[in-house]
C-alpha cells in the first residue's frame, strides 16, 4: 500500500486533515506559547520538575495511573530479552488498569510510538471525546495534576475509534514494579504540550537494537493490517470486551 516512509507520512497527514478540521484551542493558564517547539516544551517541563511548589506538573509515587491523565516516567521491561528495542522513558496517556497474572497492569497510550502529526491527532480526538470531564475537572481543581479528577476512559470505544486507522499501535501494558518511582503527572491544562515531547534520545529514549525509524516503520505495517482487517479486529474487540481484559504489549 505504501511504496515508501515518506508516503506513508504523506497518508497520515491527509487522515488528519480530513478528519479534523477544527481550529486548535488555546490552552488555559498557559506559560510558553502555543507555537512552542519541542525544545522550548522540553525547557519549560525541566523548569516545572524543579519547581517544588509547582502542582501541574508534579511527582506522583501511586503504583496505578489515573485514566485520563498524562505520566511520564522511567520503565524496564520485565522480560526484556522478549523485545528487539524498548521505549524506557515513556510519555503515556492513562487509560486504566487489566487484571494481570498477578496483580494489575497499566494500560495507556505511549505517545512517543507515533509520528508527531500522529501524535497530535489522537491527543486531539481524545480531547474531543472527554471535553465535558475535562474542563469540570480543571474548574474544580485548576492546575492541580494530581487532586484533578480522572477521567473514567472507556477503552473499547476508545479502541474501535483508534482501530479504525491503526492508531491503537502505542497502546502498551506497564507493570507497577518496572516503573521506575516517582513518575511524573502533567495536569489538564497541559495536555497539548505532551504531544511535542519530542526529543531525541529522552523522548523515546530507545534501549536494544532499534531505532526511531524502527518504530515508525513498524507503526506503517500496523495501519496496513488494521486497514485490511477490520473484521478480524472487531472480533477481537468483542470478545475482549466480554471477558473484560484486552491484551497488549508490556
Amino acid at each position: 500500500m505504501f511504496s515508501s516512509i515518506v508516503e506513508f507520512f504523506s497518508y497520515i497527514l491527509k487522515l488528519i486533515k480530513a478528519t479534523s478540521q477544527e481550529e486548535e484551542e488555546n490552552e488555559k493558564g498557559d506559560d510558553i506559547p502555543e507555537d512552542a517547539s519541542p525544545k522550548q516544551v522540553y525547557e519549560w517541563f525541566l523548569k516545572k520538575l524543579k519547581d517544588d511548589k509547582a502542582k501541574d506538573v508534579a511527582k506522583n509515587k501511586e503504583p496505578f495511573f489515573q485514566p485520563g491523565k498524562v505520566y511520564i516516567f522511567k520503565y524496564q521491561p520485565f522480560h526484556k530479552d522478549k523485545y528487539s528495542f524498548w521505549d524506557e522513558h515513556p510519555v503515556v496517556v492513562a487509560l486504566g488498569k487489566m487484571p494481570a497474572a498477578s496483580g494489575y497492569m497499566n494500560v495507556g497510550i505511549n505517545l512517543s510510538w507515533y509520528p508527531p502529526p500522529a501524535r497530535k491527532y489522537i491527543m486531539k480526538e481524545i480531547k474531543k471525546m472527554y471535553k465535558k470531564q475535562m474542563e469540570e475537572a480543571i474548574r474544580k481543581k485548576p492546575g492541580d495534576a494530581v487532586e484533578q479528577k480522572n477521567i473514567p476512559i472507556d477503552l473499547y470505544a476508545l479502541k474501535s475509534k483508534m482501530d479504525q486507522f491503526g492508531f491503537s499501535w502505542g497502546i502498551r501494558n506497564y507493570l507497577p514494579s518496572q516503573i521506575m518511582s516517582p513518575s511524573v503527572v502533567m495536569s489538564y491544562e497541559h495536555w497539548d504540550k505532551c504531544s511535542k515531547f519530542d526529543v531525541p534520545s529522552i523522548f523515546p529514549e530507545l534501549k536494544g537494537d532499534g531505532k526511531l525509524f524502527d518504530i515508525y516503520k513498524n507503526f506503517e505495517e500496523y495501519v496496513k493490517w488494521c486497514r485490511s482487517n477490520q473484521t478480524t479486529l472487531l472480533k477481537r474487540r468483542e470478545a475482549a470486551q466480554k471477558a473484560q481484559k484486552f491484551k497488549f504489549e508490556k
